[in-house]
């Protein structure tokens, strides 16, 4: 697992580490990316549980990112928003590269999540703005 943040030609090296693999549909990660992305503190996940976390409205762009990336090979970065347990919405930055089996065909997709730069302080209005 650690080995995902080292992934050649990623374009996100840093962050906690996580992978897929495409044949089981078995996800995994660390405890950091089980924290950053509000998942289960514990036990296995499938990828339809890692889903159910992300922001409905940022689905589309994810499903449709990773398809790209499975069909050509190219790596991605990409923002999107993530619920926790509590519903707390918050901004991660996922990156990913796939990796394919010896018959050249996608096998795992592995990269990293970290917190998206616009994350680091919630969205809140300015006071100064109401008085205008």
């Amino acid at each position: 697992m650690e080995d995902a943040k080292r992934v050649p030609g990623c374009s996100v090296m840093a962050g906690a580490p996580w992978s897929l693999d495409l044949r089981s549909w078995h996800f995994s990660c660390s405890d950091e990316a089980r924290q950053l992305c509000g998942l289960p503190r514990s036990g296995p996940l499938t990828l339809w549980q890692v889903l159910s976390f992300i922001d409905p409205q940022d689905l589309p762009e994810l499903l449709a990112t990773a398809t790209t990336a499975l069909r050509t090979g190219i790596d991605f970065d990409l923002e999107l928003g993530t619920f926790t347990a509590s519903g707390t919405r918050q901004l991660v930055r996922v990156n990913a590269s796939v990796l394919p089996d010896a018959a050249r065909r996608p096998r795992l997709l592995e990269g990293s999540v970290q917190p998206a730069a616009a994350s680091a302080a919630p969205a809140q209005a300015d006071p100064m703005q109401s008085q205008l």
